[in-house]
């Protein structure tokens, strides 16, 4: 007979004789408990809380401290289902300064009390591989948060069972004290990502009947993107033809803001990372000339596990012109100033004064003969400020 039969056939009687000696120290435990001389073991979980992202992983250290030589182990943990203990890969044991470890095996117990329970046996891999005395670390469990919410892990002191040599006593059981065996978890949501926001228009400066196309883009850098929302908003001079699919499934919802049409878009993305097309639409204006400014709403937008940012260069905020734009030259009613340049209040300084008082009449004010001072374009009679007048200001006021 060979050696690797030989080693075939020993292997499992060892293990036998193992779980045999266990066993009868487990039962033997609670008799010899309290007897004289008899030297304990003391067992803590460290940390005894931890907070944890959903999706990572933690440690948790099994910490010794005994007089007694332990030579083999089992240890039952149980944990809820927020939290996932996987294979024996996740437990790292004590090592010598030699870095032989002890060997480990790992057994599922099941389900106990709604919670999952897990039996780990440490062993010596050879016969001086019996473990330091004092106070030292036993074991390193790496759990993984699954769900969101608080979870504990214990380690079930009744079913658990340490043997080796007793200085003070023939037993071979060694009592397990102590009462930090409880890992209390609080697994809070995954941590936000990165999401690149960027947009393409085809042009900014049409002739009447000519469309305009919008691709709006986000790109996931390294995770897939779920679910997300967001809004666009644009003048009513200018109409939506068709939106086209890229990437991702979406809904679109529209409604009126005013002078502006919004867009609510609702869509699920893919099962993939990189650079998306969430959405692609075409415009056409509805007049001959026009300055019709685009917003993208990136201040409720919504992109679920993501924190979502602009590409350098990149703003909410585009104009689209139609026929050359307005004619800016054709309005001027100020004695000082230049209304048709954004003047609102006539002191020959284009200001916040001036934005303040278009604010004022777009947002706060309903009376339609009030006296406009903010109508900018004077588009043939005095109208309410919209953002036909912004853009005037804004051009002025930021020289873009």
């Amino acid at each position: 007979m060979n050696k690797k039969v030989k080693s075939l056939i020993l292997i499992p009687i060892l293990l036998g004789i193992l779980a045999l000696t266990l066993t009868v120290a487990r039962q033997r435990q609670e008799t010899r408990r309290g007897a004289a001389g008899f030297a304990a073991a003391t067992v803590l979980l460290n940390p005894e809380s931890i907070e944890v992202r959903k999706g990572n992983t933690f440690d948790v250290d099994v910490m010794l401290n005994t007089e007694a030589t332990v030579s083999a182990s089992s240890l039952v943990i149980c944990y809820d289902d927020k939290l996932s203990l996987q294979s024996e890969d996740d437990l790292i044991p004590w090592s010598s300064e030699s870095g032989k470890k002890l060997l480990v095996t790992l057994i599922d117990k099941g389900n106990q009390n709604g919670l999952s329970c897990k039996e780990i046996v440490l062993t010596g891999n050879t016969t001086e591989e019996n473990l330091p005395t004092g106070f030292f670390k036993l074991l390193n469990i790496k759990m993984k948060a699954m769900t969101e919410g608080e979870a504990k892990l214990e380690l079930v002191k009744t079913d658990s069972v340490l043997v080796g040599v007793n200085p003070n006593s023939d037993n071979k059981a060694i009592d397990i004290e102590g009462d930090g065996m409880v890992v209390n978890v609080e697994v809070i949501p995954e941590e936000d990502s990165l999401l690149l926001m960027s947009y393409d228009v085809s042009a900014q400066e049409l002739i009447a009947d000519e469309e305009v196309k919008l691709d709006i883009f986000a790109d996931t850098v390294d995770k897939n993107l779920n679910d997300f929302n967001f809004k666009i908003c644009f003048h009513n001079s200018m109409d939506l033809v068709r939106d086209v699919k890229g990437d991702c499934d979406y809904t679109i919802d529209s409604y009126q803001n005013k002078d502006l049409k919004c867009l609510d878009i609702e869509g699920v993305g893919q099962s993939q990372v990189g650079k998306l097309t969430l959405i692609s639409l075409y415009f056409k204006p509805n007049v001959s000339r026009t300055e019709a400014p685009f917003i993208i709403q990136d201040n409720d937008w919504l992109f679920k596990g993501f924190s979502p940012q602009w590409v350098s260069g990149y703003g909410n905020v585009f104009v689209v012109k139609v026929g050359g734009g307005l004619d800016y030259a054709r309005c001027n009613v100020c004695q000082i100033g230049d209304k048709s340049k954004g003047d609102a209040n006539c002191d020959g300084r284009i200001d916040l004064l001036d934005f303040e008082t278009w604010r004022n009449e777009y947002f706060d004010i309903e009376d339609d003969n009030y006296d406009w001072q903010a109508d900018f374009d004077c588009s043939g009679e005095l109208t309410q400020p919209n953002l036909y007048d912004f853009n005037i200001w804004r051009i002025s006021y930021f020289g873009i």
